[in-house]
């Protein structure tokens, strides 16, 4: 993360929910689909932080049975 933001990069998810990396509500990951082991690891950079609209994250209920990962989406304004 650290070279994507030294070339003007950020975290769409950390810009738009205004959190430090680490301090993230809302995991993107469940480690060997155990939802006692949540991590937030999935990102999306953008160049243009003002174009994030929104962010939203699944939910282990929705996705677990298909993946440990569940999906970001990120709406951008063009």
């Amino acid at each position: 993360m650290d070279q994507l933001e030294s070339r003007g990069y950020v975290s769409a998810y950390h810009h738009h929910r205004e959190c430090e990396r680490g301090a993230e509500s809302d995991p993107t990951l469940w480690w060997t689909r155990n939802i006692d082991k949540p991590y937030h690891i999935d990102y999306t950079f953008v160049f243009r932080p003002e174009a994030v609209e929104a962010v939203t994250v699944g939910s282990h209920a929705d996705w677990l049975a298909h993946s440990d990962h569940c999906p970001m989406t990120v709406e951008l304004s063009i």
